[in-house]
């Protein structure tokens, strides 16, 4: 009975379309829902009396304010629910990439397939200013919360963060890797700390043209507790396009120019396996190139510990035309009142033997370019999803995104480190410099496909696996969906 007075409904509605009188009225009322039409033409037609119009009216209007209440369900690089109002959503995000990576010539460390990251996130907004974001890590054998924080946004301008999250210094690492340019950060990427327990206050100003962020955290590392002493790190970060500012938004040569600052400072009082990264520096391959001292040998203990301040300064540089982008970082790290602890034969425990201040220094400069004309969105302080102009479909000749990029870095530590017997310098160098090119294929806004190659030289001979090596050549491919 309801197909057959479907189809009914379909031929009246159709017939009244081909009559002139009713096209120009049919697009008038083009703003009211299927049902309140169809029961208005019906009233036109004589169909319906005055009162059957009315009833049904009135249940047309009951049914649309149901309908604002039931979530809307959909799918756009994610499965996402949310009220007609917007006031609630919630929505499931997930990202996988495949690695593999491939040693040139004699290099100790063995070619591997591996899973470099497998992660599954839930994201969403209470009550319309309440947003909140849950990341679990599964990628490398472990399984780890990687992000997880609620975000207070009442205005674009101020927005208070509390919970675990990146700190906001180096614009390479706070752009998300499913979308760096290179399939692993630089060398200088060893500086930034990355993720931490802490609270920020972030937002835009200046419609967008400015973006800043405060931040404080216990300034231990991820998924630590509690922290190593009382004092807490502080860190902040500033990045504008200085020719918006100045109303020069139209200027396609300089409008997307932007500068970039920022620090951390905390006193740190901790061994150094409770740092951020353990005390190791490593390469894209992740090869540990360098290692502050943290042996125990025949039960005698060597190792390398602070007290004292740690203060990070990083400048940032990002400049855009057309397809075309280029980034840059100079960075460096003071690590104030380095303890070096050697083992006491007479006490039978390690002592401090000696106490000094060193540094670190950092950089990259990048370049790359869309042959396909796409453009980076810059969006919050970073470089934002790639979205290509085409999709990849050989079967209507598109082929994607491609893009091309370039990218040299460096790190290089204190030479003191060797001299005063804080890292062995027959295993490690002090200096690093490492030349990268890669190729990027997007076949869609949730598929990519990357190739790099990495050369990387050392200032003096490594140690890996027992062989030593003064460079390192190796390709590494990706393969990864992002949802």
């Amino acid at each position: 009975m309801r197909g057959n007075l479907a189809k009914w409904v379909f031929v009246v509605l159709f017939s009244l379309m081909l009559i002139p009188g009713y096209q120009s009225a049919w697009a008038a009322e083009m703003e009211k829902n299927v049902a309140e039409r169809i029961i208005d033409i019906l009233k036109d037609k004589g169909v319906l009396k005055e009162e059957e119009y009315q009833e049904l009216k009135k249940m047309v209007e009951n049914e649309k304010e149901q309908d604002k209440k039931v979530p809307r369900v959909s799918f756009k690089k994610g499965f996402s629910l949310e009220t007609p109002d917007q006031d609630f959503k919630l929505k499931i995000t997930g990202r996988f990439q495949s690695d593999f990576k491939l040693f040139e010539k004699d290099h100790p460390s063995t070619n591997s397939f591996y899973v470099r990251r497998a992660r599954l996130a839930m994201g969403g907004t209470m009550y319309k200013y309440y947003d909140f974001f849950v990341e679990s890590e599964f990628g490398q054998g472990s399984a780890r919360l990687n992000d997880g924080y609620l975000n207070i946004n009442y205005t674009p301008k101020a927005q208070l963060r509390v919970g675990q999250f990146k700190e906001p210094f180096s614009l390479e690492e706070l752009i998300s890797d499913n979308w760096t340019d290179m399939i692993e950060r630089s060398l200088a990427n060893n500086i930034p700390p990355s993720r931490d327990i802490g609270a920020m206050i972030h937002g835009d100003l200046y419609s967008g043209a400015l973006n800043y962020a405060v931040a404080v955290y216990n300034g231990r590392s991820i998924n630590q507790q509690t922290d190593t002493d009382d004092d807490k790190d502080v860190a902040g970060r500033i990045i504008f396009a200085p020719f918006q500012l100045l109303g020069m938004k139209e200027n396609k040569f300089l409008k997307n120019l932007r500068l970039g600052a920022a620090f951390t400072y905390g006193y740190q009082d901790s061994n150094v396996t409770d740092w951020w990264k353990q005390g190791k520096f490593k390469t894209e391959a992740m090869t540990t190139f360098f290692a502050l001292r943290d042996t125990t040998t025949a039960g005698k203990e060597n190792y390398v510990s602070q007290s004292g301040k740690r203060i990070r300064l990083g400048a940032e540089l990002g400049y855009q035309y057309d397809s075309f982008s280029l980034k840059g970082e100079l960075m460096k790290m003071d690590l104030d009142d380095l303890i070096l602890n050697t083992y006491n034969s007479t006490l039978k425990k390690a002592v401090k033997s000696d106490e000094r201040d060193f540094d670190v220094k950092g950089g990259y400069i990048s370049v790359s370019y869309f042959l396909t004309g796409e453009k980076e969105p810059f969006k919050s302080g970073v470089y934002d999803a790639i979205t290509p102009k085409k999709k990849f479909d050989p079967f209507q000749g598109t082929w994607g995104a491609w893009q091309i990029a370039f990218r040299y870095s460096f790190l290089s530590l204190d030479r003191d480190l060797f001299k005063y017997g804080y890292a062995d310098p027959k295993k490690y160098t002090d200096k690093a410099d490492a030349y990268t090119a890669g190729v990027n294929w997007y076949l869609n806004d949730m598929v990519r496909v990357m190739v790099n190659y990495i050369h990387t030289s050392f200032d003096d001979d490594v140690e890996v696996s027992g062989k030593k090596i003064d460079n390192e050549d190796v390709w590494i491919t990706r393969f990864q969906i992002v949802w």
